[in-house]
């Protein structure tokens, strides 16, 4: 006996295997470049004469992936388009997928910049579910896949909208998820301006906020993180900005070719930062915040913290064959 399902005697209709490209895109390599390479894809993302080539530079990866020739699937990442939105005041940048042919394949993929709440990034997948309808789905950094229960139907404003509810009040952090320097800042008053701008104003904040900092000798302060050090310091004849300074001790051997190259690299990809190369032959890489019209406490807190992370990435990426 025939049925809409195919002959009952046989069982259901096994079903369709995900593309291997559509599902690496979505479950690895975007996963892992958000997580592995932040502020480098933050860069492309925010710069509208980038952000089309996005979905090209991640299906390269997937052509790593698979271990497939790029060729094979350049062709695909034409298919995917990144819209952007706000949920609150957190840009979310979605990944419109082409249709799904297959369960767990996505509709979509959210890519969530959260600032200074933990963790800093949240990553979405709207899947096709076993059955029909969809599925939402998240993942972590470390690859888990927690399945949240049926989705949205996959239209961009109805998975939009389920991404508001999930993230709780876009811009302000749970009581039991909320970083430590962030919660500290919420409850610093006023904002920092050039009426306000000193170092032991600035050290202070930055004591407060779980910073780990000290003051230096040479009227900066030394700011701590995960191993990094870098100087922050106030310019003595303006009070216009703040000025983020790391530097790394490249190998002796090295030539100053070499050392240029490396330092063009991270100024070709990274917006927020600028590298260089100091009469020492140390790389540099620095940022000036500006405070002239006033920021709050946690926009500092995230301009540290995105420098710091930046300056990681920049330098395993591009300057860990040339370190000292």
């Amino acid at each position: 006996m025939e049925s809409e399902h195919g002959d009952s005697r046989l069982g259901p209709t096994p079903q369709p295997e995900p593309r291997d490209w559509h599902w690496a895109f979505a479950h690895t390599a975007l996963r892992e470049i958000v997580f592995e390479q932040t502020d480098k894809l933050l860069a492309g993302l925010a710069n509208p004469a980038r952000i089309d080539g996005v979905p090209a530079a991640v299906m390269r990866r997937v052509a790593q992936v698979l271990s497939v020739p790029e060729a094979d699937l350049a062709a695909h990442a034409g298919g995917i388009r990144v819209h952007l939105r706000l949920a609150g005041i957190l840009p979310v940048y979605l990944f419109e997928m082409p249709a799904p042919m297959a369960p767990t394949e996505a509709h979509w993929v959210a890519v969530v910049n959260q600032f200074t709440r933990s963790p800093r990034m949240a990553y979405y997948t709207l899947e096709a579910a076993q059955g029909g309808g969809t599925a939402l789905c998240s993942w972590d950094a470390a690859g888990v896949h927690l399945n949240l229960g049926s989705g949205p139907p996959p239209a961009l404003d109805d998975f939009l909208a389920e991404l508001v509810v999930r993230l709780q009040s876009p811009g302000m952090p749970d009581a039991d998820g909320a970083d430590p320097a962030e919660a500290a800042a919420q409850t610093l008053d006023g904002t920092i301006g050039r009426d306000n701008l000193s170092r032991d104003h600035l050290l202070a904040l930055l004591e407060r906020t779980g910073f780990d900092v000290s003051a230096s000798g040479e009227g900066g302060i030394l700011m701590r993180d995960s191993g990094m050090v870098c100087m922050v310091t106030v310019p003595e004849r303006s009070r216009e900005y703040v000025s983020l300074h790391a530097w790394w001790n490249l190998r002796e051997e090295s030539s100053r070719i070499e050392r240029l190259e490396c330092a063009n690299r991270i100024n070709n990809e990274y917006l927020f930062i600028r590298a260089s190369i100091d009469g020492d032959g140390s790389l540099c890489l620095a940022r000036n915040v500006a405070v002239h019209a006033g920021i709050s406490t946690r926009h500092l807190v995230s301009a540290l913290r995105n420098f710091t992370t930046a300056c990681r990435e920049a330098v395993r990426e591009h300057a860990n064959d040339l370190l000292g």
